[in-house]
C-alpha cells in the first residue's frame, strides 16, 4: 500500500508505504508499554507500519540504489521528525543520489525499541520488501541494494545498534551518524567502527548526557588502537568529516543538533560512499584551536574536551 505526494520534481518527491516487516507492530509490545506512571497501548503507539520515502529533485532513480535511514527518538514520529528537522530539504539541498528511508518506530512513547528491526535479519526484510515496492510501483525499476547510511536521533540510537548486531546487510551497512544519540549500546557502535566498514559520526549537545558516552566509546576505541578526529560541530567539521570516526561537540541544543548548522547536510555532503561520489574515506592532518585528528590511538583527543 502506498500513497505519493508529489510529482514535484524540482522539489523531489515523497511517498509513503505500510510494510508488514516494518518496526511495528511487534508481538513485545502488543499489551502496550508502561515507563514510570506512563501507559502506552499498542493502537496508539505501536501499532503504524508506515514508512515514508524521498526521491531528491531531478533524479530518476533505476537499478542499484544507495539507502539513507534515519530513526526518530523518544516522544516524536515519522511525520514530526521530517518536518521538525527539514529532512527533505536538508536531503535535497545536499545533492546526493540516493532515497532517504524513515520508517515509523515508537510513536509518540519514551520508547527506544526498536520492534521487529531487533530480530535476527528484520531489517534485512524489511530492506528487501521496501525494494520489491519500489519495483512494483515503478518508482525505482528493477531496485536493488546499494549502500546504506543508519542515522538516528536521541532514542533512534537502539534500533541501529540492534541492526549493527544482527539485522543482516553487513556489508551494505557503511556509515553510521548519530545525532546526540549515543545513550547506550557503546560496544555495539565500537565493534561495528572496529571492523573498518565505513565512517561513524557521531555529534553531542555540549553538557549533554551523551557526551559521557561518547567519551567511553572513544576510550574503547583508543584502546583498540583506532584513528579518530574530533572537533566543533560550528566550525571544524568540514575537515574532521573526511575521517572514518568523528566526535562531534555542538552549541546546539539536544534537538538542534540534527538542524541548526544543517548538520544532515553535512554528513551527506561529506559521505565516502553514497551516490555517484563513492571514494575511500580518509584521515586529514592538521592540529589547531579548532581541530585536532588523531593518526594513532596514543594521540587521539577524548570527544568534547578540546
Amino acid at each position: 500500500m502506498s500513497s505519493a505526494t508529489g510529482p514535484e520534481i524540482d522539489r523531489g518527491r515523497s511517498y509513503t508505504f505500510v510494510l508488514p516487516s516494518a518496526p511495528f507492530p511487534d508481538a513485545a509490545r502488543d499489551a502496550g508499554y508502561t515507563l514510570d506512571d506512563g501507559f502506552y497501548d499498542r493502537d496508539d503507539h505501536y501499532a503504524d507500519s508506515s514508512v515514508s520515502v524521498f526521491v531528491p529533485p531531478r533524479w530518476k532513480p533505476r537499478g542499484r540504489v544507495d539507502l539513507v535511514f534515519f530513526f526518530h527518538g523518544w516522544m516524536s514520529s515519522r511525520e514530526d521528525a521530517i518536518a521538525g528537522f527539514d529532512l527533505f530539504d536538508q536531503f535535497s539541498a545536499s545533492g546526493i543520489k540516493a532515497l532517504l528511508v524513515v520508517p515509523e518506530t515508537a510513536v509518540n512513547a519514551p520508547d527506544s525499541f526498536g520492534g521487529k528491526f531487533e530480530d535476527s535479519g528484520g531489517f534485512e526484510r524489511f530492506v528487501s520488501d521496501l525494494l520489491d515496492t519500489l519495483d512494483a510501483d515503478d518508482i525505482v525499476p528493477g531496485a536493488q541494494v546499494g549502500r546504506i547510511v543508519l542515522a538516528g536521533h536521541s532514542g533512534g540510537y537502539r534500533v541501529i545498534a540492534a541492526i549493527l548486531r544482527r539485522g543482516g546487510l553487513t556489508d551494505e551497512v557503511r556509515e553510521v551518524w548519530l545525532f546526540d544519540a549515543l545513550y547506550a549500546r557503546e560496544s555495539a557502535f565500537a565493534d561495528w567502527i572496529s571492523s573498518r566498514r565505513g565512517r561513524f559520526v557521531c555529534v553531542s549537545s555540549r553538557g549533554s548526557d551523551t557526551v559521557e558516552n561518547a567519551d567511553s566509546l572513544a576510550s574503547i576505541l583508543r584502546a583498540r588502537g583506532v584513528a579518530m578526529a574530533s572537533a566543533e560541530d560550528s566550525d571544524g567539521d568540514e575537515i574532521a568529516l573526511g575521517g572514518p570516526v568523528v566526535f562531534l561537540t555542538s552549541d546546539a541544543d539536544h534537538f538542534g543538533v540534527v538542524h541548526d548548522h544543517s548538520e544532515f547536510k553535512d554528513f551527506l555532503e561529506t559521505s565516502a560512499y553514497l551516490g555517484e561520489r563513492h571514494r575511500p574515506v580518509f584521515i586529514a592532518a592538521r592540529t589547531d584551536d579548532r581541530l585536532r585528528l588523531a593518526e594513532g590511538a596514543s594521540s587521539a583527543p577524548a570527544p568534547g574536551r578540546q
